[in-house]
């Protein structure tokens, strides 16, 4: 169901198409949170040209295959990792609409999932862990006074830049102050937990590349 809060409109992810009739939008002309590191040239996958290609409705021959299978897994394997996530944090998720700011009605994005007032939730399954959070552990593991004061500066060098915009704009769009960063690796049953802090410097820095 379409509904208006005070700082977005939302609906839920099936139901986007009628949320853009009802406000006007045509879908080609905006950039979902999880695109928007390829149109600002922060992607790991996508190239700011690749992306343009996909908005104008052009085949992406430099697409591959393994990231849409990549993204498939993520969404079969959701559900397992927020029970999980669940589990090891004593806290209760509820789902999380698909919203478009009211202050820009060119983007939009959905979370995996809100904790709560402050709090949402982003979840990436990949098959293995990613190598640099493996570093950023062993790090941590090795320095810990030295990998605490990395945390307390908002140093996220060790995440990938896709996901960190991704969690950057949905915070700004939803109004939390925090994104808890899950990893959850079935096939090793590894799992990596981080509390992702909203950063107005950093957004406006994002947000102006999408302007």
């Amino acid at each position: 169901s379409i509904r208006e809060e005070k700082d977005f409109y939302c609906c839920d992810i099936v139901d986007c198409k009628s949320l853009y009739a009802k406000l006007g939008i045509d879908p080609k002309t905006r950039i979902s949170a999880s695109r928007i590191a390829a149109a600002i040239g922060m992607s790991v996958w996508d190239t700011e040209i690749e992306m343009a290609d996909e908005v104008l409705g052009y085949p992406l021959a430099q697409r591959a295959e393994k990231v849409m299978i990549a993204a498939q897994k993520g969404i079969e394997r959701e559900p397992r990792a927020i029970k999980i996530y669940e589990i090891m944090t004593g806290n209760k998720t509820k789902s999380a609409p698909f919203a478009i700011p009211k202050w820009n009605l060119r983007i939009g994005g959905a979370g995996d999932s809100l904790v709560s007032d402050d709090i949402m939730l982003e979840i990436k399954s990949p098959d293995r862990m990613y190598t640099s959070i493996e570093i950023y552990e062993k790090f941590k593991r090795e320095h810990p006074e030295a990998a605490k004061a990395n945390e307390e500066l908002q140093n996220y060098d060790h995440i990938q830049s896709t996901h960190f915009v991704q969690m950057m704009v949905c915070m700004a769009i939803y109004k939390r102050k925090y994104a808890d960063y899950f990893v959850y690796v079935e096939p090793a049953k590894k799992v990596f937990l981080q509390r992702i802090v909203f950063n107005e410097k950093k957004w406006q820095e994002i947000y102006e590349k999408i302007l």
